[in-house]
């Protein structure tokens, strides 16, 4: 192994520098980071919990309370059987498919009686992180300062490769590497994953979902969002497949509840796995969002929605069927319009072209350093400039002509019509054209044809119109596929709009049945279009996206450099962090305070204008009578993104007091742009979630097995 670089050695202490410290707010910080420096910061922001409380890597500790739930998600332990409570939403897709016309749980809710009335999620897994390795030496030990990006990315995916297998035989456990710092250093995470998950309990969907798109991203809110599932294990309390005879997982570490509550400026903290955050692009970058990415994408997300919606409305089939998918839809939509309303109020892209000139007269007094620094805003710059056309033919053939479903579902044949023109054998392409059928069926569960015909009408032609000639696959000119005629005849053709025909081929395959398909007009158009993207879009991109990491990466490590021993937060990459702050309210607007806390009696009064969003079921009525000043939702500080939806919300103490759920709509920015004064995220208070089980669940047994104190107020704030 070759010796590390003078550079990459004064990185490492860098490294070491920057994830030992913290300020309260804003960043997401590494879980294994919760001790020595960072630990006097988070003791100064009011934690009472002792830091090594929250990180063990040989004793159990609260990160062995958390998990990954599916693969967007966040869950907490809070039994000794295993009981995890997450979000509403994070468990909506399986709520969705759990459920039949005649059991409808999204509307009437579940609530299982006994350990055997616990319904499987197949496909859903929960994962624990029980270790993380910093692994930065031996990354940086196999990559050459010469080498070319592509052939970097390929050294770092073989060190990986060796680290991850000789963990995993050294722990018997599963494990992956990840990257922080844009690149600049790298960790190890050990990993348990289970595979047996079983629905506990939920409310309906009229409180686990009160006030729907209305009061998405927004403030005050009164949504019960939780949902209560339950890990199951083989015998020996090890991860096993599903069967009738595992048991509830006993965990190492499950959450203490605190029924005390908050007051605003108590600390508070939330761990989980915050999807992915951009806190150091450079002003080139951020316009693109600005004046392009951002408004691509919410025109033609709001042709889709306002399509889907009126459907929906219309018919409790289709309602059924595009729950799910409208919501994850909406939700983005609605996040992006934020970004673009929080990013001017704040200024942020003359920020960022103020910090960017800081950098600059920083770079020209300190002529020692490395020539790379000087260079690579400069080659940000032009690489930006270079990737913004391909980035909006990109955002329309994404969001525009594969957001229709029929274009997207074609593109599952690939694999089954490569088989055939590659002459594989009728058993490879029989295997193939079953896993196909298995698909499909998921698919056509919750698919209405007309109106995804109605959608590509829509679509179709925005995305023919927007398109620079050069970026516009023939394939448009080559159907009449622009107009609502040759829509209608798209739909009517193809055998996928056909699914009978369609499942009677797919289970008795002949590779005869291949010219077929390959000649089918939506599977044909989606393939040529496909294949246009691939050569003239995502290729030139991705040779652009390596210059990018190149310099991005350098970046990151003269923004480093710059920082000395102030504190930097690794963007967000789907690991375990913490984020620690206090209860506090928001003033959004001039003339325009909000309280830090909502309650029941909202609930009520927003029920009382008779809006559809904001419809409940009438026992919620009646449990509500006397408790109307029961606390359903509050405000804190601490920076969220994706990904900590069903987080533990935390008190001084490490008790858990909420369930993180949302951001205010002002603040959704901080992905980009943290700022204190508008940056929120919104919690569901554990007094609601346990109302709503034990009084209108009347799920006793899940708070028997519950851990849960009234007392020790939490510490405020100093």
């Amino acid at each position: 192994m070759k010796l590390l670089t003078q550079r990459h050695s004064f990185l490492l202490i860098l490294l070491l520098v920057n994830i030992l410290s913290a300020r309260a707010g804003e960043g997401m910080w590494m879980v294994q980071s919760a001790s020595s420096t960072i630990g006097n910061q988070l003791r100064k922001a009011g934690m009472i919990l002792s830091p090594d409380s929250i990180y063990q890597e040989h004793a159990s500790s609260l990160k062995d309370a958390v998990v990954q739930f599916g693969s967007n998600c966040t869950g907490e332990v809070v039994s000794s059987q295993g009981l995890v409570l997450t979000n509403h939403h994070c468990g909506y897709s399986q709520i969705q498919a759990l459920s039949t016309l005649e059991r409808n749980y999204l509307d009437s809710g579940f609530w299982a009686r006994s350990l055997e009335a616990e319904l499987p999620c197949p496909g859903l897994t929960v994962t624990f992180i029980r270790e993380v390795r910093n692994v930065t030496m031996q990354v940086l030990e196999a990559i050459g300062d010469t080498m070319s990006e592509e052939d970097r990315e390929k050294a770092v995916r073989a060190v990986s490769d060796i680290l991850i297998e000789g963990v995993n035989a050294e722990t018997g456990l599963t494990s992956y590497v990840r990257s922080a710092y844009q690149g600049n250093a790298y960790f190890l995470y050990v990993t348990e994953v289970f595979r047996d998950i079983r629905l506990v309990g939920t409310p309906p969907e009229s409180i686990g979902n009160f006030g729907s798109e209305t009061d998405n991203w927004v403030w005050p809110r009164h949504t019960g969002d939780f949902a209560v599932f339950r890990i199951y294990a083989g015998k020996d309390n090890q991860p096993a497949p599903f069967a009738a005879d595992n048991v509830p997982y006993r965990p190492k570490r499950w959450f203490t509840i605190q029924t005390n509550g908050v007051q605003e400026g108590d600390f508070t903290m939330v761990v989980g796995f915050p999807g992915k955050t951009n806190a150091y692009l450079p002003y080139s970058a951020l316009r693109t969002v600005y004046d392009q990415t951002n408004p691509n994408r919410i025109a033609l997300r709001q042709a889709r929605l306002s399509a889907w919606d009126a459907a929906m409305s219309a018919n409790d089939t289709v309602r059924l069927q595009y729950a799910a998918k409208n919501r994850t839809l909406a939700n983005a939509y609605k996040k992006w319009k934020g970004e673009l309303i929080g990013m001017r109020r704040n200024e942020t892209l003359s920020r960022v072209q103020r910090e960017e000139r800081d950098f600059r007269q920083w770079l020209a007094g300190n002529k020692h350093l490395p020539a790379s620094y000087r260079q690579c805003l400069d080659e940000l710059n032009l690489a930006y400039g270079e990737l913004r056309p391909l980035s909006h033919a990109a955002d329309y053939y994404t969001e525009g002509l594969f957001g229709i479903e029929l274009m997207n579902t074609s593109l599952s044949f690939q694999p089954l019509l490569k088989a055939v023109e590659a002459d594989s054998s009728k058993d490879a392409q029989q295997r193939l054209a079953n896993k196909l059928v298995k698909n499909l069926e998921a698919f056509f569960r919750n698919y209405h044809a007309p109106l995804d015909n109605l959608v590509a009408r829509r679509l179709l032609a925005t995305t023919f119109q927007a398109l620079p000639d050069h970026l516009r696959a023939p394939a448009f000119g080559e159907g009449g596929w622009i107009n609502e005629r040759g829509v209608d005849s798209l739909y009517q053709h193809s055998i996928i709009t056909h699914p009978d025909s369609l499942f009677t081929l797919l289970k008795n395959w002949t590779p005869a049945f291949g010219a077929l398909l390959s000649t089918d007009p939506a599977i044909s158009f989606a393939r040529s279009v496909s294949s246009f993207q691939a050569d003239k879009i995502d290729r030139p991109t991705s040779l652009i996206q390596r210059r990018i990491n190149q310099w991005q990466r350098t970046y990151m490590a003269a923004l480093m450099t710059r920082a000395g021993s102030q504190p930097i937060f690794p963007d967000a990459n789907s690991t375990l962090r913490i984020t620690f702050g206090s209860v506090q309210a928001i003033q959004p607007r001039d003339g325009i305070s909000y309280h830090w806390q909502t309650h029941l009696q909202g609930v009520l009064e927003k029920a009382a204008t008779g809006e559809e969003d904001y419809r409940i079921p009438q026992r919620l009525r009646s449990i509500a009578r006397g408790e109307e000043q029961l606390p359903v939702a509050f405000l804190a500080s601490n920076h969220t993104t994706g990904g900590n939806s069903g987080s533990p919300v935390l008190n001084a103490r490490g008790e858990l007091v909420g369930i993180n759920f949302d951001r205010v709509w002002e603040g959704v920015m901080s992905d980009y742009d943290f700022a204190p004064d508008f940056s929120r995220n919104i919690s569901c208070d554990i007094r609601y979630v346990l109302f709503v089980i034990s009084k209108y669940g009347e799920a006793e047994r899940f708070i028997r097995e519950m851990d849960i104190r009234t007392g020790n107020p939490p510490a405020k704030k100093r």
